[in-house]
């Protein structure tokens, strides 16, 4: 009998003549020459690998992958300090990444260009300093995300900026509001992050709070038009997830901090008016909402937790799918999961998640068992373009 633990790879692979056994924490696997691939498949139900295409994380500050197959993870990059915040093109797989308060793309072949070189920030003291901090909110440089089409990349640096990688020209979209003076008090708009993009690449979702900041549950989320009316809509103040319909021409907010109507909300054109179609049964139940996905045929499936108070937030979440009033719900598996974030491939087939545990799951729309990738300590799940 021999025993192997390969790098990167959580599996125990143990040999006794011409039996293999494969095992780890909650599967073992037993094969005979030749039927070593049919245990694969059955580990792995979903064709053409476990997932629709590679996913990028952070992990101890470096940007990771885990291929298609859910069998290898990669360090991508190399930084001598934690990168903060990244995403990943949708058509080249190029990465940009904020490091060291400068903006970093680094190609498939690992070049690394230095787009912007920021300037040395202050140390946060505290949450809120870090937030009112005028030498902070001028200078900070955060969470790159690209353009659908890969061309561009919007990010923050004292506003909501574009910025083309190929010749490194500079778009300002929507500035800061100029900060009073000590003394002074009056309105003022600061960018605080960019969320993503619409999938027709003619809005972006950023959130903004108004300065001087008070707590961080007065952070707002916001959308900016790129074309035609380019006002900025201010669209629902607290912690959110979110979910955009295929033509980008409705936005789902989940607000998974309070429960009943305001916990899910359906944003349209022109004007981006809310309406709320979050259930409830008032004195009696609440629903919470989180990670709404805009399935093909309109419908929207969410991680959906129940309460007996809208104060009180939840932990565990089901799997449902309703429909784009907020009726009709649907329990797609019977399990509850505490999830963290959320990736959802545009077919609406599952989920990728990671857990409370910062492990990463990938949880079918339905018939499948739940699939528990051999990676720990993610956070900041992106997609890479997907298989050909």
């Amino acid at each position: 009998m021999s025993s192997v633990r390969p790098s990167g790879c959580f599996w125990k692979i143990s040999r006794h003549r011409r039996v293999w056994t494969f095992s780890r924490r909650d599967t073992v696997i037993i094969t005979l020459p030749g039927v070593i691939l049919i245990a694969l498949i059955r580990l792995f139900p979903m064709p053409e690998g476990a997932l629709p295409a590679p996913v990028y994380f952070l992990q101890s500050g470096q940007v990771c992958s885990l291929n298609g197959y859910g069998l290898a993870v990669s360090q991508i990059t190399n930084e001598s300090i934690s990168i903060e915040s990244f995403d990943v093109s949708p058509t080249t797989g190029d990465i940009v990444f904020v490091a060291g308060n400068s903006l970093i793309l680094q190609d498939g072949t690992g070049k690394r260009t230095v787009l912007i070189q920021g300037a040395e920030l202050p140390p946060e003291e505290s949450d809120i300093d870090a937030y009112n901090s005028p030498e902070r909110i001028a200078g900070r440089i955060a969470t790159p995300r690209w353009s659908p089409d890969g061309s561009s990349i919007a990010f923050i640096q004292n506003g909501l900026m574009l910025i083309n990688p190929e010749d490194c020209s500079l778009l300002e979209l929507h500035p800061n509001s100029q900060l009073p003076p000590p003394g002074e008090n009056w309105d003022c708009t600061v960018f605080n992050s960019v969320e993503s993009w619409s999938p027709d690449g003619e809005r972006i979702l950023v959130t903004a709070y108004s300065y001087p900041l008070s707590s961080i549950h007065r952070i707002y989320s916001a959308m900016k038009g790129l074309s035609g009316n380019c006002s900025l809509y201010t669209l629902i103040e607290g912690n959110v997830t979110h979910g955009w319909s295929s033509d980008g021409q409705e936005l789902y907010l989940g607000i998974p901090g309070v429960g009943g109507q305001e916990s899910l909300c359906r944003f349209t054109p022109p004007e981006w008016q809310n309406t709320m179609i979050g259930e409830s049964v008032p004195a009696r139940s609440y629903w919470f909402y989180a990670f709404p996905h805009v399935t093909p045929d309109g419908d929207v499936m969410a991680f959906v937790a129940f309460g007996q108070s809208p104060e009180t937030p939840q932990s565990d979440y089901s799997l449902y799918r309703i429909n784009r009033w907020g009726a009709g719900m649907t329990s797609l598996r019977d399990e509850q999961f505490a999830v963290k974030e959320v990736l959802w491939p545009s077919d609406g087939s599952g989920a990728l998640t990671v857990n409370s545990e910062n492990g990463l799951d990938w949880i079918p729309a339905g018939v499948g068992a739940v699939l528990h990738f051999p990676v720990s300590g993610v956070e900041m799940l992106r997609w890479g373009p997907p298989r050909h």
